[in-house]
């Protein structure tokens, strides 16, 4: 065979692959997008992305989704309440919580978080816990600033919105170490606000606003190239037959992981800063659940990466916090079981927010002892 006959041979396998690669990408969307129920187990978001820190997830599964998103999502754009439909708990604009009027004359405690503050049940979540303890409510009220599946980003903008509505609160900052990853995300469930870092500075971008629900999906689309090619790197062989740090890296984990440390670390420092700006009382709570990276149920006590950033921050700035991995082992040593602790999807039960009201009520009341002391002091 001649130089030629070989290049030109060369040539041909080539495009052979390319154009192969193009009617498997062209086949395998069909398959994707289409509602054939024989390949439905491929239309999993997780097959596709990173369900903590990475956009795409998210945007697939909400295109994925459209038929049952579309209505829901028109429904609540024409009662106009999809702007605000996450923060229906507090009054619209200023950010007071409804639940003011109940204050008469006690101090507030101010409570952020997600979802594991939020609570499913009202019965057993941390307002109704403390509002019905007498040590704790003769000279507070735990007003709730919860909000189901908000980021450590979004917590801190409803810190700085909220705060200053109050006469010198005590705040409880609480979050969930996977909220971390909520912070990189742009797009979860719907478009949120989000931070990047320019010239070293937090720069905040806004959520934008769609007037119809057909344009909120058109402009969200995933920004996957080849939907193959991460159905190959995400599948169970990949992981079984790859190395570790090529597979990390085919899936850009080291990527999420470092743009997640770096953008949480700031927002961290950026929350310390308002606190200790106002001169507050504050102790940081910090949730951990019995999904840890997909571990499965906790047996010992793992340290997540996200923990050692997290205890990094917080020891090296000297901040007050409740660590509640330590709680959840102590109540183990003790005989309780992770049925006792967490619920089937991970959030914390009854008895766990019981545990942790006696922390946060602890905290608030030796404040109080501290400001005394402190007025004594300079008197």
């Amino acid at each position: 065979m001649n130089k030629k006959s070989f290049v030109l041979n060369v040539v041909v396998l080539c495009l052979s692959i390319i154009l192969s690669f193009i009617v498997i990408e062209i086949i395998w969307r069909i398959i994707l997008f289409s509602d054939i129920e024989i390949f439905a187990k491929q239309r999993l978001p997780e097959l596709y992305a990173d369900e903590y820190a990475d956009d795409d997830f998210w945007k697939l599964r909400f295109q994925l989704n459209k038929k049952e998103y579309l209505p829901l999502f028109n429904k609540a754009m024409k009662a106009n309440r999809y702007q605000a439909r996450q923060i229906n708990r507090y009054i619209d604009g200023n950010f007071k919580h409804i639940d003011v009027e109940h204050l008469n004359n006690r101090r507030p405690v101010l409570m952020y978080g997600d979802s594991f503050v939020a609570c499913y049940s009202q019965d057993d979540c941390f307002d109704h816990i403390l509002n019905n303890d007498t040590a704790f409510s003769r000279n507070h009220y735990l007003l709730n600033y919860g909000v189901g599946g908000y980021g450590l980003d979004q917590i801190y903008l409803l810190l700085k919105n909220s705060v200053d509505n109050y006469d010198k609160p005590f705040v409880v900052l609480s979050f969930m170490t996977l909220d971390l990853d909520r912070s990189c995300l742009s797009f979860r469930e719907d478009p949120k606000p989000f931070f990047t870092i320019e010239n070293d500075v937090l720069k905040l971008h806004e959520k934008p606003v769609y007037s119809t629900a057909e344009s909120l999906f058109s402009n969200n689309k995933p920004q996957i190239t080849s939907y193959f090619y991460r159905r190959v790197i995400y599948s169970k062989v990949a992981k079984k037959l790859m190395p570790d740090k090529l597979i990390s890296y085919l899936r850009r984990e080291t990527y999420f992981r470092e743009k997640t440390k770096e953008i949480n670390e700031k927002i961290m420092l950026e929350i310390i800063k308002e606190l200790k700006s106002r001169n507050l009382n504050y102790v940081f709570l910090v949730f951990h659940p019995n999904w840890i990276r997909g571990t499965g149920p906790i047996k010992d006590n793992p340290i997540d990466w996200r923990d050692t950033i997290i205890k990094q921050i917080l020891t090296e700035h000297k901040i007050p916090y409740i660590w509640s991995k330590d709680i959840i082992f102590q109540q183990m040593k003790n005989g309780k079981s992770v049925a006792d602790l967490f619920v089937d999807d991970g959030h914390p039960t009854g008895y766990q927010r019981t545990i942790l009201s006696e922390k946060i009520k602890e905290a608030v009341l030796n404040s109080n002892k501290n400001n005394e002391a402190d007025k004594n002091a300079d008197f």
